[in-house]
This record gives C-alpha cells, sequence and structure tokens, in this order.
C-alpha cells in the first residue's frame, strides 16, 4: 500500500482508498496462503518420514517370516500373511492402500500372545496406525489449502478488474497525458498477478498477491 500512496496526489487521491483495501485483502490472503502451504509441507514431510519406516518394518517382516520357510513364497506359513503380494509390492502401493495392508496384517498376525504375534503384532499396529494418522493430516491439510486457492484466484479477478477501472479513471483526469497515467499505473502493475502465477505449483517462495510475499520455513 505505501508504494501506491507515495505515487497519488492531491488530484488523484481519492482513487486510493479501493486500491489500498484490495491490497490489504492481500497481505493477510498472502499470509495465510503461507500458513496453509506450510502446514501441507510439513504434513507431507512427516508422511514421508513415517512411509520410509513402515516400509522398512513390512520388508523386515517380510525377510523374517520368509527365511523361516526357506524362502518358499508358496508355503502356507509366508502366504498367510503377504499371499500374492511381496514386501516390495507393498511398499510401492499409495498409502490409503499401506495402511490398508497394515491393518490387514496386524489381523493375521494374531494376538502378541501367539509365537508370531509377540514378535510382529505391535510393532506391525504401532507403525501402521502412525502412518494412518500423517495421512489424515496430510489430507487435510490440502483441504484447508483448497479454498484459499479458489480465494486467490477471485482476489486475482477483482484486482485486475481494479486495475482497468483505474486506468479508465486516469485517462479521464488525464485525457491527453499518457505517460502521466502510465506512471500512476507503474505502481499497481508492478506485482500484477497472473493466473499463472498462482497455479498450485508454489509451495513456497513467492505468494503472487500484491501487497504479499511468501517466504521459505
Amino acid at each position: 500500500g505505501s508504494s501506491l500512496a507515495s505515487v497519488f496526489d492531491r488530484v488523484t487521491l481519492h482513487l486510493l482508498p479501493s486500491w489500498t483495501a484490495l491490497v490489504t485483502h492481500g497481505d493477510d490472503l498472502a499470509r495465510r496462503l503461507d500458513l496453509a502451504r506450510r502446514g501441507l509441507r510439513r504434513a507431507r514431510a512427516v508422511v514421508a518420514v513415517r512411509d520410509s519406516i513402515w516400509d522398512a518394518w513390512i520388508k523386515q517382516v517380510d525377510r523374517e517370516i520368509l527365511a523361516s520357510v526357506s524362502g518358499d513364497r508358496g508355503h502356507s506359513s509366508y502366504a498367510q500373511f503377504f499371499g500374492a503380494a511381496s514386501a516390495n509390492d507393498a511398499t510401492r502401493w499409495g498409502i490409503d492402500r499401506e495402511v490398508e495392508f497394515g491393518r490387514g496384517l496386524v489381523g493375521k498376525l494374531g494376538p502378541e500372545t501367539s509365537p508370531i504375534g509377540s514378535r510382529y503384532t505391535a510393532r506391525t499396529r504401532e507403525l501402521t496406525e502412525a502412518l494412518a494418522t500423517a495421512n489424515d493430516a496430510r489430507k487435510a491439510a490440502v483441504r484447508a489449502l483448497g479454498p484459499l486457492l479458489g480465494e486467490q484466484l477471485l482476489y486475482i479477478e477483482d484486482v485486475n478488474t481494479e486495475i482497468d477501472r483505474l486506468e479508465g479513471q486516469l485517462q479521464v483526469l488525464f485525457p491527453r497525458e499518457p505517460k502521466r497515467v502510465a506512471s500512476y499505473l507503474a505502481a499497481t502493475k508492478k506485482d500484477e498477478p497472473t493466473v499463472a502465477d498462482v497455479s498450485i505449483a508454489p509451495a513456497g517462495g513467492e505468494s503472487g498477491i500484491p501487497g504479499g510475499s511468501g517466504g521459505g520455513e
């Protein structure tokens, strides 16, 4: 807002308030977008960590049970837990399917009082539920960001409309002074956003909102 106020003078000062209101809105929206994007980045990082731990554990369970039947994947003592899916298959699935598989495996491993269950059930349940919780948090973060991105696109339309309106008003005030009109508009168009600026891609960095800026963690 300050860059605009510095170029508007007594002749044009009456045109400033509506643009200042947009900049104030943009600052607030940029702040909320930054918080939401940071939240999503953190949620994704937690999922990545939980997933890597879960993957390593499932592979360990697979190796140890497979070793107990001399590497025979067709043996009933192995197949009852993993069926036709190997640990490598399971760890390449999407998170939702991994959680489903992990919960199913907990049931197959049996109670913690059984020989197999005492070794694997508790840890498999712990890591699967930790992964599920992280995945739910990531989904919530995505849902929280969505409406803000929609609000951002609507805001950009408002900004572009206001720029057009302001240009028309300046042309009325200065009908034969295009350079003077351009000098006033320079302050509004310096950070003018476009739809490309605010595609979902920029998880960090510039916000694409006049008056607002993104930032790192």
